[in-house]
Order: structure tokens, then sequence, then C-alpha cells
């Protein structure tokens, strides 16, 4: 199975294939290949009667047929993307003889989002043997950081790590909402190595009001810091949305766990075993110094209880900012 990288070498050296089935749970990958195409498998003056866009919630599959085996006008080929595939049902199947014998002057390009084919069906072997299948999975939460300054580099820059980590806790796993935080730094004209300041200031994360600096008050034991930060998110709820402030809690309270349980010093290999970036070991090493294992299952237990309470699962009617205040006090008890 092809690679984003190597189908993305392939096609801007002009090597087009009859099928593009582009399927799976990340759409950015989806969305660069199949832009690609569009922008280029045809001049522009041709691609307003050569190139067709088609979505799969207004479509039967004799209509797309008819479209695929369709000539083109004054050309070598057409481009025919279709979008929304997984809406068809049976999709991959009820196309199988085509995908068997592809028509050579269409390049048929498949959107098939948030879905896959099984990988050793008749209809995913024709599609290999006859064209590209790409499967564009979700980065893990622990590659984020890692992929930030991959996609950096790739443009010649360079990334601190606080300053991937900071978009990484900010932002989550949304490849495209990155990308576009990134190129607001282009925007914006910021140099070949990207700080943490230049995160907060264009990409608009304050300083001390996030996520990320929440986790370093709390390694620290810093009460005022964290309790500052606390209230803040509650006041700007927009700030921290509920599900990034527990997701990172559990996050560094569960490295924290696994580390008391490590043989090792080395770092290398204790960033591997926590899914960090070995630039912020030494964070964790001096944390674990104000926790010990019976505090951390206390803290656990803790965020345990106000995820219930969040949801309002047994407990009276109070306000997040309350409840967000109280939950920060007995971690730090």
């Amino acid at each position: 199975m092809s690679t984003y990288q190597q189908i993305m070498q392939s096609l801007k050296k002009g090597q087009w294939q009859p099928i593009y089935f582009l399927q799976g749970e990340e759409p950015y990958y989806i969305q660069q290949i199949s832009d690609y195409i569009g922008q280029h498998a045809l001049p522009e003056a041709e691609q307003s009667f050569n190139q067709s866009v088609l979505y799969g919630r207004d479509l039967d599959i004799q209509t797309l047929l008819d479209n695929l085996r369709r000539l083109p006008m004054m050309s070598s080929h057409q481009v025919v993307i279709l979008r929304e595939a997984q809406t068809i049902r049976d999709f991959a199947n009820k196309m199988e003889a085509y995908w068997n014998n592809p028509v050579p002057s269409t390049i048929f390009v498949v959107q098939f989002m948030g879905k896959k084919i099984r990988g050793n069906s008749k209809a995913a072997n024709a599609i290999k043997k006859n064209g590209v299948l790409f499967t564009s999975d979700k980065v893990r939460d622990y590659k984020l950081v890692d992929w930030i300054q991959q996609h950096i580099s790739a443009e010649g820059k360079q990334i601190e790590p606080k300053a991937a980590l900071l978009l990484a806790e900010y932002l989550g796993n949304d490849l495209s909402q990155i990308v576009h935080s990134l190129e607001k730094l282009e925007v914006n004209e910021v140099g070949d190595h990207i700080t943490a300041a230049d995160i907060e200031k264009y990409v608009g994360i304050s300083k001390d009001y996030n996520i990320f600096e929440l986790n370093n008050a709390l390694m620290e034991r810093q009460r005022t810091k964290a309790f500052t930060i606390i209230r803040y998110f509650g006041a700007n709820p927009k700030a921290c949305p509920f599900p990034v402030l527990m997701a990172g809690l559990y996050g560094l309270f569960s490295r924290l766990l696994i580390l008391h349980g490590l043989p090792t010093h080395d770092k290398k290999a204790i960033a591997t075993k926590l899914r960090v970036n070995p630039y912020f070991v030494n964070d964790y090493l001096r944390a674990r110094q104000q926790y010990s294992v019976p505090q951390l299952r206390q803290v656990m237990r803790v965020l345990s209880e106000f995820d219930l309470k969040f949801k309002g699962v047994g407990s009276v009617e109070r306000k997040d900012a309350a409840l967000m205040q109280e939950m920060v006090a007995k971690i730090l008890l």
C-alpha cells in the first residue's frame, strides 16, 4: 500500500494512475492528495470541461459509471473526483468490475472518509493492481509533536519542542487545523526558527492560560499559578474546553504513574515509554519527586470523580468554574 510521501512524489512527476482510492479517518492527507490532482492533472483551461466533482449522497452507481466512461474533450484524459463515497452503500463491491477494468483516459479520485475497505478483499486487490489504495490514519496524540516538527522541517524551518507541544496540546490531532495555524506564522513572516512566543502571538494561544501551562503548574505544585489558570478557564470556557482539560490532566498523571514504575534512568528510553519528546523528560523527572504513587492514585480517583460530576452524574447542579477549582484543590492536597 502506498504512503502519502510516495504518492505525492509520483504526482509531482506527473505519473498519473487511473484510480486513487483514498480512505481512512484523517481527512488532511486525503484532501491534500485530492486537491493536488484537481489542481495539476489538467491545465487550468481544461478543468472546466474535463473535470467533474461528484457527491456520493446525490449519486447512483450508473450515473457515476457514465461519468467515468465519458471521453475527454480535446485532451488525453479527464478527472473525476468523488466526494463522500462512503455514503454509497456497499460502494467498493458495487464498483468491483470498474476496479478490474478502469478507463485509461479517466483519473478517478475517491474520497472514502472515515471508513476503510478490507485490505484483502477483491475490490482492494483490484484497486492496488490497477491504481492506488491509500489509507489515511489519525496521528496518535503522543506522535503529534514529532509530526509538527517533521512538517516544519520539510518546509526548511525549525520549531522548538515547547512550541510544537503547545500546538499539539491546544489543537489536538486535527492536522488541518494545525497546518492552518502554522500558515498564520508564514503570513506574519515569522523567521525560520519558530518559538513558543510566536505560537502564542500569532496563533492566539495565551501563554499563561492554556492546558500546557496548567500542566506545568501542577507538575511543579505551583498552587497560585494553577488556581489563576483554572479560574480563567472557568470564566472563559472556550479557552480550554472540558474534554481538552480532562484529556490533558489524565495524560499528565498517567505518565507520572508509568514513570514511577520504570526501572531505567535512560532519558531516551523514558521518552519512548511515556510517549513524549525527550526534551520534556526532565520536567517529568522533577514532577515525579512531587507526587508519590499513592498520591497519583488518589489524583486519578479525583479525575474520575470530577469527570462524572462535569457530566452531571451523581452531583448537585453546580457551575463548571466551581467544579474546576474544587478539582484542582483536591489534586494539590
